[in-house]
């Protein structure tokens, strides 16, 4: 199988503080030392490394690529304008913290800039961000780092933009193999005090993505964060700049810009093997800066001839009467702001009144949703998206066009209220003439497509009409989606009594979701405890089959846990209550249920926190119901998620209550160290489990400090290190698990090896399922893709 994951033991092995000699890497370079040509510095946890390669005619370069991804991927060059001739190339340190690379006759080819006050015992230092810095004797501050230098790359925590300092920008390689600088850049301008990001060739403007509209720029309509990575954009008097942000260590995400001057943002996430596009500059031919012409949207305007020219005024403005109107332009890419002025201080309304009494002032916006950006003459570089993906813009016209528009616009809501009349009066027959239908049908499960079910059992679940679910969520809203899993997407709503939902709607091309659209009612319908989610009913309706549960406020665990800032807000309190409540959930099916329930697929993402940041154990659509002796259940069919379904499962297809046991573990170690299972190389060093003395404490969230005792916490990894024992009968039972959380007077035992897989990939967090059939004789495993989960 090859590469091999262990959450378990990357968790032991930080109890011998061994972390840092991963496969013999180094990430750090002293003085009196050298990086020859052929070593390399490896980051702390093998995502970059820094080291020599070649380009054109045999040239020699020192740049920082990805360590893991394959193809090379070189994301920062230092020598980019002066290669070494061979590979006799060294980076040496000096005592005053400058980097030198120079060849074997000491000719000099790069080195980092002389620092303003030189390091005290510096040593430079290869970052898991694939930032190389320089750090004085303290470890404090950085005397110099490759971030502020970058070159075709902008990475996660780096920055472009300007200060007081002067510009960051970044620049294209000349050629495939030649990373001189090329003829663009792509950076941050600024003129009247309203920054865009642009790309120039020379002195000219080749492409704008237009001014920052609070989420992104408003000339990328792609550009949106996600659950894995967001954008950032600061605007200072002194400083202003444009950043990247990645969520999760085990992808990765760069904006780059290519030799034909196209800025394009890639993401990486290990499930494909390849970079995906997230968005670029070059969508179409009209995002070349001005192709159309001034005022080229063209809206209140009349072509020029020709028609590059642009656009002018149909009819011209009436300044000085006072009875000018405004436009508005829904979707807008907002034109260049080099003739523009910006008021933060002031709202809507008083920017519209400060361009009515300038005569020069063409059109406005609001800034950000608030403040005031005015422009004066001609609109360059604007064009119109739809009407959800730009910026709304009002553009400066007469009166008559003004009227002529009002008059428009009146004609269409008379049509479109009339039509919505007729729709509305359509819909309510139909909905009355079913409804008067259903009221003559009993409720039953069994009513609508009962053979798809086990058995024609009548549960006792309350049924919502269709209409209701509709009404609550507003007609399942993009506004009021909470997430999507293999069943399919969840909605937030409120009912007509104010009471506050979670509708699952099976998506009706998940064969998956069906079944476990099935498991959830059969289960949860027999299933009452405070640490599992309460199914509230179900809709079945044709087509449609939607679970209704109470909504979490503070959705699921890993939104916390695993985010940069939002973990800060689970403190030891919380964590030791979520630790216990999942423990007393599991109990609760394992032994005092009214069935015995084994959930098969316990992680951070199903587990769910309500306003008293209580868990709530859910998604049960691949649960089993057991029988009440001990004996393991065997399956050709596994399922679960990669890092936490337990090895005599993932390799022999045997399944128990100590299965679950595992995932508790290794998901109790999540809410401990604040990473994921998934985030940790591999160790292949001998395990010491003895040490549970100071070693332990290197575990924490570093959030925690301060929160919580050693005492409590080491409890917690020794409880959470006899649940990943590779043997299950070596495990605890849930029974267990709770009394040694509880009862400080109980005696833990030593834990045996954790155990120690081979690659599971079993459920992948994007939802697509690797499917393993195991044949228990033989142990052979063969893989083959399924849907989405």
């Amino acid at each position: 199988m090859g590469r091999r994951y262990s959450f378990a033991r990357s968790v032991a092995a930080l109890l011998l503080v061994a972390f840092a000699a991963i496969a013999g890497a180094v990430n750090t370079l002293e003085v009196g030392k050298a990086l020859k040509d052929n070593e390399t510095l490896i980051s702390p946890e093998g995502t970059f490394a820094l080291g020599f390669f070649t380009g054109s005619l045999d040239r020699r370069y020192l740049g920082i690529w990805y360590h893991r991804i394959p193809g090379q991927t070189v994301v920062w060059v230092a020598n980019r304008r002066r290669p070494l001739p061979g590979a006799t190339g060294e980076l040496t340190l000096s005592g005053n913290g400058t980097l030198v690379l120079a060849d074997a006759a000491g000719t000099v080819y790069w080195s980092s800039p002389a620092v303003a006050a030189p390091a005290t015992a510096p040593v430079a230092r290869l970052l898991e961000r694939g930032n190389l810095v320089v750090l004085d004797g303290s470890g404090e501050s950085y005397a110099w780092e490759s971030f502020s230098q970058p070159t075709d790359t902008l990475l996660p925590g780096m920055k472009i933009g300007l200060n007081t300092g002067g510009a960051f920008n970044l620049s294209p390689w000349r050629s495939a193999d030649d990373p001189a600088p090329g003829d663009f850049s792509l950076g941050i301008a600024v003129s009247r005090g309203v920054p865009q990001l642009v790309v120039t060739k020379g002195s000219a403007t080749v492409w704008r993505g237009g001014p920052w509209i609070g989420d992104r720029f408003s000339g990328i309509p792609a550009m949106k964060a996600n659950n894995q990575f967001s954008y950032g954009f600061k605007w200072e008097p002194d400083e202003v700049y444009f950043r990247l942000y990645l969520w999760y260590s085990s992808d990765a995400t760069r904006v780059t810009i290519n030799r034909s001057g196209i800025a394009e943002h890639f993401l990486w996430t290990g499930e494909k093997p390849q970079w995906e596009m997230i968005w670029t500059s070059a969508i179409d031919a009209c995002d070349s800066y001005n192709v159309c012409g001034a005022n080229g949207l063209c809206n209140g305007f009349t072509p020029r001839q020709p028609p590059a020219g642009g656009c002018e005024l149909k009819e011209p403005l009436q300044c000085r009467s006072g009875t000018d109107g405004f436009v508005a332009v829904a979707g807008a890419k907002l034109p260049d702001t080099f003739a523009a002025t910006v008021d933060k201080t002031i709202g809507f309304d008083e920017c519209k009144a400060h361009c009515l009494r300038n005569c020069s002032c063409t059109a406005f916006t609001s800034s950000d949703g608030t403040g005031c950006i005015t422009w004066f003459g001609d609109l360059d570089d604007v064009r119109v998206y739809n009407a959800t993906e730009g910026q709304e813009l009002f553009l400066r016209v007469a009166t008559s066009q003004g009227d002529e528009q009002s008059m428009k616009t009146v004609m269409a809501a008379t049509i479109a209220c009339l039509a919505v009349i007729v729709v509305l009066l359509a819909a309510l027959w139909w909905f009355l003439r079913r409804r008067a239908r259903r009221l003559t049908l009993p409720v039953k499960i069994e009513d609508y497509n009962s053979h798809d079910f086990d058995s024609a059992k009548e549960f006792e679940l309350p049924m919502f009409h269709l209409h209701s679910i509709i009404s609550a969520t507003k007609n399942f809203s993009f506004q009021n989606k909470l997430g999507e899993g293999g069943f399919g997407p969840v909605y937030q709503g409120i009912l007509s009594d104010g009471q506050s939902i979670a509708a699952k709607r099976l998506s009706t091309n998940s064969g998956q979701g069906l079944e476990e659209f099935k498991s959830e009612i059969k289960l949860l319908a027999n299933l009452q405890h405070t640490n599992l989610v309460k199914l509230l009913g179900c809709c079945i309706d044709g087509e449609e089959k939607i679970l209704i549960y109470e909504h979490m406020p503070n959705q699921s665990l890993d939104k916390f846990i695993f985010h940069p800032t939002k973990r800060g807000e689970l403190d030891w309190p919380k964590r030791a209550n979520i630790i216990e409540g999942i423990a007393q959930g599991l109990l609760y099916l394992h032994r005092y249920s009214r069935v015995r329930v084994i959930h098969r697929d316990l992680k951070a993402s199903n587990i769910l926190l309500d306003g008293e940041w209580n868990p709530k154990i859910s998604d049960f659509g691949l649960a089993r119901i057991f029988t009440w002796n001990d004996a393991p259940a065997n399956t050709k069919h596994i399922v679960g998620t990669y890092g936490y379904i337990s090895p005599e499962y993932a390799m022999k297809g045997h399944f128990s209550v100590k299965s679950d046991v595992f995932s508790y573990g290794i998901l109790v170690l999540e809410i401990l160290s604040g990473k994921r299972n998934t985030s940790t190389p591999d160790l292949d060093e001998a395990l010491n489990l003895s040490d549970t003395s100071d070693s332990v404490v290197e575990l924490m969230d570093p959030v925690l400090a301060g929160t919580c005792s050693a005492v409590e916490f080491s409890r917690c990894v020794h409880v959470a290190l006899l649940c990943v024992q590779e043997n299950p009968a070596d495990r605890p039972t849930m029974l267990d698990v709770v009394s040694m959380l509880n009862n400080e007077s109980t005696t833990l035992s030593a834990p045996n090896r954790p155990a120690y897989l081979l690659e599971r990939f079993v459920m992948r967090e994007d939802g697509q399922r690797v499917e393993r059939r195991v044949n228990s004789s033989t142990n052979e495993i063969t893989y083959s893709e399924m849907g989405a989960r």
